[in-house]
């Protein structure tokens, strides 16, 4: 049974006078946007899916009303999207996993991802995985290139793990970066050669931890370049 606008309600102190907002509009279809012959306030109760509404604000535009009805909860079905942070069809859950736990707490909803988190199988990433603190350690496994043409990108720079050496002065060249450690592994191959006709044999002859190491060829006259690459 439904009550529409300027239905006479009837008290015993009172008499009657027309119904407003406290009784609600109760219909077997949610409201529309012409909808428009209720106060603001006005309940609507759409029995046949079990869903209420509230009419929060009439608009007029070009001469036309136009009403704004709210879903206020209810319905049968699971929920559809969340536009604007208001759940649109019902209740929702968010469940934590072994990797996620979710806290509850007036009304936020909190996703903490474990400090240490262990993912089997594949993780799939349509643009990459990027970690922007922190390593990624492989505690028992391989870092596995499974496609031909896939490789490993290393940033170049003046404090980077892999580069190339300006040109050697009197067999002697020294390089400048951060990134070297007194346990580094320094792998070195010809990038250009200089004024000798074949690449000569070079080794680490000096290093300081965070800020250089030495390249020195076993010819005295070597002006060639190098590129280099560090391992930790």
């Amino acid at each position: 049974m439904g009550f529409q606008p300027g239905a006479n309600l009837y008290t015993a102190g009172f008499g009657s006078r027309p119904e407003n907002v406290e009784v609600p509009h109760i219909d077997t279809r949610a409201p529309a946007a012409s909808d428009v012959n209720y106060p603001v306030g006005k309940s609507w109760i759409n029995s046949s899916a079990n869903s209420a509404y509230v009419l929060t604000s009439l608009t007029s535009s070009n001469g036309a009303v136009t009403a704004n009805w709210q879903a206020t909860g209810g319905g049968a079905s699971a929920i559809a999207t969340i536009n604007n942070n208001a759940p649109v069809g019902g209740n929702y859950t968010i469940a934590g996993a072994a990797n996620v736990t979710v806290a509850n707490t007036a009304g936020t909803t909190t996703l903490s991802v474990a400090a240490s988190p262990s993912f089997g199988g594949t993780v799939t990433a349509a643009t990459g995985l990027t970690v922007t603190a922190g390593a990624i350690t492989a505690t028992n496994g391989n870092v596995v290139l499974g496609t031909a043409g896939n490789k490993i990108t290393v940033a170049t720079g003046a404090n980077a793990s892999a580069g190339t050496s300006a040109a050697m002065v009197a067999g002697v060249i020294t390089v400048n970066t951060t990134a070297v450690t007194a346990n580094s592994l320094i792998f070195a191959i010809p990038a250009a050669l200089g004024t000798v006709t074949v690449p000569q044999a070079v080794y680490v002859s000096a290093r300081t931890a965070g800020t250089s190491f030495t390249l020195t060829s076993a010819d005295a006259t070597d002006t060639s370049t190098w590129h280099w690459w560090l391992i930790n």
